[in-house]
């Protein structure tokens, strides 16, 4: 199934062919004037238009949801991840992010906690605590922006509410026109490509809002 969507995505524009092909056969037996043009309009037109109505709407929410922003920077060992994946890509946070440690909730019993660290020997253990001690929570939200999923982190000092830092991704595949685009017709908030700043200030904000370089 996996591999299904994986040829989909890169040949889905294919389709558009495909239809070409049949606008053209019927404007042909129609004795329509110069069919391959009228039946590319008649195919292309609405899908273009659509899809260039769909792409400004994910274009302002990336522009709503903002750039990465960090207000002030700490000092902390920890953390607190409040994420939906703390259990699976969490661990990025102790392998290679700086930190010590991370809490996250117990996958087991939701009331619990579970620390995260890095042993002697360079393993991850887990240890289950009563409750959290981390000061610094860092939660990774989804929230709809103007009809489209936005990836959103931000940082909060859990002593008093305050949002230290946040930063937002978001991706686009073609809208309405994303079964007969596929992959071409895809796009992100952060580019590693066109803005590789951008994008390292958004995967690394918690890093750099409680382990800032001294």
């Amino acid at each position: 199934m996996m591999l299904i969507g994986v040829i989909w995505a890169a040949f889905a524009p294919l389709s558009l062919a495909a239809l070409i092909l049949i606008a053209r056969w019927a404007l042909g037996r129609a004795g329509a004037p110069r069919p391959w043009l009228i039946a590319a309009a008649l195919v292309l037109a609405p899908v273009l238009a659509i899809y260039a109505w769909d792409r400004r709407q994910f274009a302002a929410a990336c522009e709503e949801a903002g750039p990465p922003r960090i207000m002030r920077t700490a000092q902390a060992d920890g953390i607190y991840l409040n994420s939906q994946t703390a259990n699976s890509f969490g661990t990025r946070y102790v392998d290679g992010e700086g930190f010590a440690w991370i809490e996250r909730p117990d996958i087991y019993r939701r009331d619990q906690y579970v620390r995260v660290a890095k042993g002697e020997t360079g393993k991850l253990t887990e240890e289950k605590i009563p409750s959290l001690t981390a000061r610094y929570e860092v939660r990774e939200e989804s929230p709809t922006i103007r009809g489209h999923l936005m990836q959103v982190t931000r940082v909060i000092d859990r002593d008093n509410g305050e949002e230290m830092a946040r930063a937002a991704d978001g991706y686009f595949i073609g809208g309405r026109m994303a079964m007969l685009l596929g992959a071409w017709g895809s796009d992100t908030c952060l580019s590693a490509l066109t803005a590789p700043d951008t994008f390292a200030a958004y995967h690394h904000l918690a890093r750099d809002t409680l382990r800032p370089a001294r």
